[in-house]
């Protein structure tokens, strides 16, 4: 009955955790166990282990994805390290400056096969492939916006400041 008993917990217990993915990054920016993996602002994952390749080429970042998270683990899913950016007039991740990095998801197409391994980008996503338009938007005032400031929505990039000149 005792044996019984310890088998349905353990299965209970695997069954309530999400899919487990790894993630090869170039460096791991700090990274360490117990960052989280998010989609869209969400927390959808944490850090499980973070360790060096074998080879000390890269980084190899083990993420346990929540229970019903599982449609991120699809091919064509792409992932990066969220961390702080400097450039000249323009910061990016400023909450990484304070509060933790984790790592950022774009899923694949919800039709992919699923897959457990991937390879992270470097760099924080911006949505380029496919079509693009031009929007033009006419604000009272544009202190301090310029020409290649990045256009975000929900935390990724999607766009970017082409130009910027006085209405008549």
């Amino acid at each position: 009955l005792c044996a019984l008993l310890a088998i349905g917990l353990v299965a209970s217990s695997l069954r309530s955790q999400g899919k487990r993915i790894a993630i090869h990054f170039l460096d791991g920016y700090g990274l360490k166990t117990g960052d989280t993996l998010r989609y869209r602002g969400i927390d959808v994952g944490s850090v499980s282990n973070v360790r060096l390749d074998a080879d000390l080429q890269g980084v190899e970042v083990s993420i346990q994805l929540l229970p019903g998270n599982e449609h991120l683990a699809v091919e064509g899913s792409q992932f990066w390290i969220q961390r702080a950016r400097l450039r000249l007039g323009h910061v990016t991740g400023l909450d990484t400056v304070l509060g933790a990095k984790y790592v950022g998801v774009v899923p694949g197409e919800p039709t992919a096969p699923p897959v457990s391994h991937f390879v992270g980008q470097e760099t924080p996503l911006g949505f380029t492939d496919g079509q693009s338009m031009e929007i033009r938007i006419l604000f009272p005032a544009g202190e301090g916006l310029e020409e290649g400031d990045r256009v975000r929505y929900r935390g990724i990039s999607v766009g970017e400041v082409t130009s910027v000149e006085l209405a008549s």
